[in-house]
């Protein structure tokens, strides 16, 4: 258990620089944070997105993001898109 002294000049810190508790490594990060920057590494290429596109009737958006979600299968995605 801290002092009395101790948690005071703690809290004081902590307002004084809100960063001491701010995770600053991406592991660190809260889980969507992770995924989205999971999915953005995803490479997908405009003619996959096109043809999900135009196939199931989705903006280039829905399209692009169901493709990430499938690691840039193109299969994978219409597969998931068909089923649901």
């Amino acid at each position: 258990m801290l002092a009395a002294g101790t948690a005071h000049d703690l809290a004081c810190a902590v307002a004084a620089d809100p960063s001491t508790i701010t995770p600053k490594h991406p592991h660190n990060s809260s889980p969507p944070v992770r995924r989205r920057a999971a999915l953005v590494a995803v490479k997908v290429s405009d003619t996959d997105i096109t043809l999900i596109q135009t196939h199931m009737e989705l903006s280039d958006k829905v399209a692009e993001q169901v493709l990430r979600e499938h690691g840039g299968d193109v299969v994978a995605a219409l597969r998931h898109l068909v089923s649901t």
